[in-house]
């Protein structure tokens, strides 16, 4: 991995003219802003091409602000929403205190609502160190992936996106790495309407 991602960056910088503060053979651990910094210049320079690699096409871009457009905001049911809410399994991973994903208390006085739908539409877009996926290789062959919600000196504790919890020993890893993915899935507003939307 470490191999491949340096032969990635080197062409990077080479074909693009730009230094971006990365630097070969180093663990990820000390790259991550400069691997931020590539990325950013990805998106920037080559949308299109980005897009399809993180599953965000300028088509499903412009459905969404249509989408967006049509929302008669002020007819929202908050019962309707709560079921959707629930349908959706939005609550799996963002209701009570044992969450995966971020608390959505007070989420509309932080994110506009356009942010907001967007955030769930393209889940991968922005993530949070914080809640980037940790896939991890075990030397029986299994690879789990998930968040890391405690480590100990002589393993971890992982949670998947179906909020199953592994405790893995240390020992028994072959692999393990951050991914700059997100647990939440995509489609979470697939066939939903303008008044979905405003319910939710």
């Amino acid at each position: 991995e470490l191999q491949a991602r340096d032969q990635v960056a080197e062409l990077l910088q080479l074909n693009l003219r730009t230094d971006f503060g990365y630097r070969l053979a180093q663990r990820s651990s000390s790259q991550q802003a400069a691997v931020d910094r590539a990325t950013e210049l990805v998106r920037d320079r080559f949308p299109e091409e980005y897009g399809r690699q993180v599953g965000e096409s300028t088509e499903a871009a412009e459905k969404l602000q249509q989408l967006l457009a049509q929302t008669p905001w002020h007819t929202g049911d908050l019962e309707q929403g709560r079921k959707l809410f629930i349908q959706r399994a939005c609550q799996q991973c963002h209701g009570g205190r044992k969450a995966l994903g971020p608390d959505l208390l007070g989420v509309t006085g932080r994110f506009s609502k356009e942010d907001l739908f967007i955030a769930i539409a393209f889940p991968h877009r922005d993530v949070s160190p914080r809640y980037q996926t940790t896939q991890i290789a075990m030397k029986n062959g299994h690879v789990h992936t998930g968040l890391v919600v405690y480590e100990y000196p002589d393993a971890l504790v992982l949670r998947d996106g179906q909020n199953r919890t592994y405790r893995l020993n240390t020992k028994d890893i072959e692999v393990r790495r951050t991914l700059s993915r997100s647990l939440m899935p995509e489609g979470l507003l697939k066939d939903l309407g303008p008044q979905d939307l405003a319910n939710l």
